[in-house]
């Protein structure tokens, strides 16, 4: 959540666009699919040992879904910021969508290896929307708007989109540690080389 709202903010004030979301959207998915979970899931007992860096760990699953995220949103506000008419609230509407889907993927990989109540829990979250985005009162409370055709078919081609992207940003942020690590490992072979040939100068 953190990094997505860091870097689509950075976005909308490059590019001139509106923040998309409102507190109650954020609110709906970030309590089905991110606070209510993880209740839960920390009530879990677990015997095992932990193992690696914890921020690498966190990185690893929040960055591939923070900036998948921000790049879809990004497209649907870009695409309806200069169509003549107001369609913020449908916008809206999109993102919380899109910030939704990728929540329940990022969800459903924390919850693996599954068992029979991480399923139950994953299933009762994904109702638990759907029903909230399907009814009228809650769609009242929660600021959700209908869309039209054309906002349902680029919907769903992001929707379908996401997966990928998220494994993609995956590959190039596992690219880019492999190059810092490269790079650290470089400039350390430099600086230990320096500080012998200074050593030897200054004992010459």
């Amino acid at each position: 959540k953190t990094t997505f709202s860091a870097v689509l903010t950075i976005l909308c004030i490059a590019f001139g666009l509106s923040y998309p979301f409102e507190a109650i959207h954020l609110t709906l998915v970030s309590a089905l699919f991110v606070g209510v979970p993880a209740f839960f899931l920390a009530l879990e007992p677990n015997n095992q040992r932990v193992t690696g860096g914890f921020l690498s760990k966190v990185f690893q699953k929040a960055l591939p879904a923070g900036f998948t995220i921000s790049l879809m949103i990004f497209l649907i506000s870009y695409t309806y910021s200069n169509i003549g008419y107001n369609v913020t609230s449908q916008v809206a509407t999109m993102a919380t969508y899109i910030y939704a889907t990728v929540s329940f993927v990022v969800l459903a990989q924390v919850c693996f290896p599954y068992t029979k109540e991480r399923v139950f829990l994953l299933a009762l979250m994904l109702i638990a929307f759907v029903w909230g985005i399907t009814t009228p009162l809650t769609r009242t409370i929660f600021s959700l708007y209908s869309l039209t055709s054309n906002m349902t078919l680029k919907l769903v081609i992001c929707l379908l989109c996401v997966v990928p992207t998220m494994l993609f940003m995956r590959v190039e942020i596992e690219a880019i540690k492999s190059l810092f690590r490269e790079v650290k490992r470089y400039y350390k072979k430099v600086t230990i080389g320096a500080k012998k040939i200074l050593n030897r100068n200054i004992e010459k």
